[in-house]
């Protein structure tokens, strides 16, 4: 059989996700303790944060985040919860 042709009948095999799923899912995330949004340390911001600030999405948050880490202005830092950015230009 064709590998394009078994790819197809593979997909029809595969197993659907409930029709509820999200109302299950929903049910399973009230019960882990993590916190919705990046605990983020005095000096550091989000990428949502940057969005709101200068008024860009966050497609375009992200470039302009990447493109200032390329030129040592900002760092990407991991708090366990999520990532932050801190300034680190002088």
């Amino acid at each position: 059989m064709p590998a394009h042709k078994k790819a197809v009948s593979s997909a029809k095999n595969a197993p659907r996700p409930p029709v509820d799923l999200w109302d299950k899912l929903d049910k399973h995330r009230s019960n882990i303790d993590v916190p919705e949004r990046p605990i983020v340390p005095p000096g550091g911001f989000t990428r949502e944060e940057y969005s709101r600030k200068y008024k860009v999405s966050e497609k375009q948050a992200y470039y302009q985040l990447r493109k200032l880490r390329q030129r040592g202005v900002v760092e990407l830092c991991s708090s366990g919860t999520g990532a932050y950015y801190r300034f680190v230009a002088s």
